[in-house]
């Protein structure tokens, strides 16, 4: 876990940076500077452009991941590997955007009565998912690489910094509102252009084509990978996208642009998991190569109760403190009634990290294809659960929607993995870490807020913030003692030593 450690925790340092950025543009640019109606354009502009990428990409990112092990060597300039990525996504987009075209009539047709604004605009995800295709493919190399920080930063919080920039120059009417779209595809063709950049400076960027790779024993099995993957990609990314897609379509980009918000705050829990699968994914690759399960099953348990603790802890953090969190927003009282969109979604990120790596596993290893088979199942238990309980219950129940289906999905996953394998990542440690954020969630819910004993002429931002450090604090020492003194995870034990060496030296000099 040595590289593990090392990327992961930069990762995560950058990571938490792009936290604070992500927080600036949802809960305080975007409220204040846009209508509902503008935060769910540009969040549906977004989420169509990740529906189209998989038939862009052809899985040429999954492909490098899984793959590039065999056909790594410098010297012989990875044997054309790179070149032949980079092509594939190109393919794919004349290929999407024909078909996009050719039908773009009847998607329109979807929303032209509850969101009529989106009509406007639908076409311009279209080149938002070409530079994002090849920002996930120069992205995977990197990690192949065994380097994740510098491409994980410019993937995840730079379209955010990029993306306030924006909305600041709207608001200012610097720029109009066609502008702020096509200021979306600006973002993403710079970092495509600055990853290129990175992975020349590693040294590995070489475009030289070897037409000898078509004649390698692993071409049949990548071809079939790629027909499996592709579809696989797709069902997965309509299970985390369809809700966004379906929201317009059914009630609209008011109601779209309160779910994204909240939607937001839900998600912040799951960036440790981002950060730790980035390393790990290439790892697990490269242990199935050489056959080595023991490696897998230490990855898989470390994973789960890892991200179980950190995911617990920013889950409790958002929870205990969301009707506050709200009062910061501008416009709180619209965006308030997506309370328990949050609530439904950090539940399924946690399910997800509980699950630790269990998607990676599948797809790195020769059955791959289960991946695809599940998938094209909650495709459709998806879009029939958020179209029976969006009507009913709106917002929420999308929020609903995905929870079950994040639920199932790595449920059958646990499953096949425990049969295939005989590895599963839980023990009494995870028992632990869940009766710890239990009796934590208790005694702060009962705890009294600090606001109490302040004087009521304070102003109320300042009430609402000491109450929200208050919670934070305490939930930190409670929740971080019990997790050190249990030591149900060695790696945030040592990682803890570390830092209080650090600190300490820090303040004895």
């Amino acid at each position: 876990m040595g590289v593990v450690k090392r990327q992961g925790t930069k990762d995560s340092i950058l990571a938490l940076f792009g936290i604070l950025v992500g927080y600036a543009n949802v809960m305080l640019v975007q409220p204040y500077c846009l209508q509902p109606e503008e935060i769910g354009l540009i969040r549906v502009l977004i989420q169509l452009a990740m529906l189209l990428l998989p038939f862009i990409l052809l899985s040429t990112n999954a492909i490098v991941i899984r793959y590039f092990p065999y056909y790594n060597n410098k010297e012989k300039k990875h044997n054309g590997f790179i070149f032949f990525s980079l092509l594939i996504p190109l393919l794919g987009f004349i290929v999407v955007s024909i078909l996009f075209l050719t039908f773009q009539n009847k998607i329109l047709e979807q929303y032209i009565e509850k969101s009529p604004l989106l009509t406007e605009y639908l076409f311009y995800s279209l080149p938002i998912a070409f530079f994002m295709a090849y920002c996930y493919v120069l992205n995977a190399l990197s990690r192949s690489f065994y380097r994740i920080v510098i491409p994980n930063f410019l993937v995840n919080t730079v379209p955010r910094l990029g993306i306030i920039m924006a909305i600041i120059l709207y608001y200012f009417q610097y720029i109009n509102q066609l502008q702020i779209v096509q200021s979306l595809i600006i973002i993403y063709f710079s970092i495509t252009v600055l990853l290129f950049f990175y992975v020349h400076h590693l040294g590995h960027l070489f475009l030289r084509p070897n037409w000898h790779i078509f004649k390698a024993k692993f071409l049949k099995e990548i071809s079939v990978y790629v027909f499996y993957v592709v579809l696989g990609g797709f069902a997965s990314t309509v299970i985390i996208s369809i809700d966004t897609m379906m929201l317009a379509a059914l009630l609209g980009l008011k109601e779209t642009g309160v779910y994204t918000i909240a939607f937001f705050i839900g998600t912040v829990i799951e960036v440790p998991r981002r950060s730790l699968s980035s390393i790990v994914t290439p790892l697990i690759a490269e242990a199935w190569k050489n056959d080595n399960l023991l490696k897998i099953k230490e990855l898989y348990i470390k994973t789960s109760i890892n991200q179980l603790i950190i995911g617990s802890w920013i889950f409790l953090g958002v929870w205990l403190n969301i009707d506050d969190l709200f009062s910061l927003i501008h416009n709180g009282e619209i965006y308030k009634l997506g309370k328990y969109v949050v609530f439904f979604i950090g539940l399924s990120k946690i399910i997800d990290m509980l699950s630790g790596v269990n998607s990676e596993i599948i797809f790195t290893s020769v059955h791959y294809r289960f991946n695809f088979y599940i998938s094209l199942i909650l495709v459709v238990l998806t879009i029939v659960t958020n179209y029976i309980l969006i009507p009913i219950y709106g917002i929420v129940g999308a929020a609903i929607a995905t929870a079950f289906s994040v639920f199932l999905f790595n449920l059958i996953k646990f499953i096949f993995i425990w049969l295939a394998f005989k590895i599963q990542p839980f023990s009494s440690k995870t028992l632990i870490s869940i009766l710890i954020s239990v009796v934590c969630y208790f005694i702060i819910i009962y705890m009294p807020t600090i606001s109490y004993f302040l004087p009521k002429t304070l102003p109320a931002i300042a009430l609402i913030v000491a109450d929200i450090l208050q919670r934070s604090v305490v939930l930190t020492l409670i929740f971080f003692g019990l997790t050190f003194s249990t030591n149900i995870s060695k790696d945030l034990n040592d990682l803890s030593f570390k830092l209080f060496s650090f600190f300490k030296n820090i303040i004895l000099k």
